[in-house]
């Protein structure tokens, strides 16, 4: 998934529980399951580039705008596992001791698997899961 996804996802979450350090374990947790859901991935680097950035403004915006520090916190513990596929991409040789990829985050070590869908149809999954968790969040709290 992207990672604004991810990001929007665990600060949705991470606003309907106690403190910062839940709120980024539900983060982390929420990566995992949004990851199981089909969604499509990028096929060009510029693209996960552009996306980062445009993660790191909406950060920022709903920083400035006064975000509680849970909602920051989920949305870090939500985005920052895709850091260990930036990371693979930027330095290759590290990431494929043996020649395979070796990543250790479940979704992303194949332990928790998922189908991908090819452009509209994964982004839209994507935005379908972001309304639907804001909706069920928004009347449930």
């Amino acid at each position: 998934m992207y990672c604004i996804t991810h990001f929007i996802a665990g600060a949705i979450i991470g606003t309907a529980v106690p403190g910062p350090v839940s709120a980024a374990c539900a983060g982390l947790v929420s990566h995992a399951v949004l990851d199981s859901v089909p969604h499509s991935e990028y096929s060009r680097a510029s693209q996960g580039v552009l996306d980062v950035v445009c993660t790191c403004l909406f950060a920022l915006g709903i920083l400035m705008a006064g975000a509680d520090v849970r909602a920051i916190a989920g949305g870090l513990g939500g985005a920052l596992p895709d850091l260990e596929v930036a990371a693979a991409f930027l330095f290759p040789r590290a990431y494929r001791p043996h020649g395979r990829l070796s990543l250790v985050f479940p979704s992303h070590s194949g332990l928790i698997r998922h189908r991908r869908l090819v452009f509209p149809w994964g982004a839209l999954t994507q935005a379908l899961a972001i309304c639907g968790l804001g909706a069920l969040f928004f009347w449930a709290f």
